[in-house]
């Protein structure tokens, strides 16, 4: 596995193909990433995406951040079949606006504690 590359990372979800691969009769196949489909890629170019090992509460992450928790929930809209689902060892790519990286980088430890200080 690459450095630095999610464990479950999916080449097949880059869309990279020669013009010279293609006849002149064949349209290259146009792909889009779930997330740029879901929300632009206007919105995902906002987005940082973290990788996390366990569950954080999501109320507390948007609390520290000083982020809409309403953002935040959607731009997570798959974290709550994560969190119901988690297994030791399992993890999550975070979606957080890009400039609270450094906050959250930061804040991290107590984000954690705090999230796990909160009822289920």
């Amino acid at each position: 596995m690459e450095p630095g590359l999610p464990d479950n990372f999916d080449w097949s979800t880059l869309n990279y193909s020669s013009s010279s691969e293609l006849s002149s009769k064949e349209k290259p196949k146009t792909f889009e990433h779930p997330l740029i489909q879901k929300f632009g890629m206007d919105e995902v170019k906002k987005m940082a995406l973290i990788r996390i090992n366990k569950p954080l509460n999501l109320q507390v992450l948007a609390s520290v951040l000083e982020v809409d928790p309403h953002l935040i929930g959607r731009w997570n809209y798959d974290y709550y079949d994560y969190k119901d689902n988690y297994k030791s060892g399992q993890t999550y790519n975070l979606r957080i606006p890009k400039d609270k990286l450094d906050t959250f980088i930061a804040q991290k430890n107590y984000i954690q504690s705090a999230s796990d200080k909160m009822p289920n």
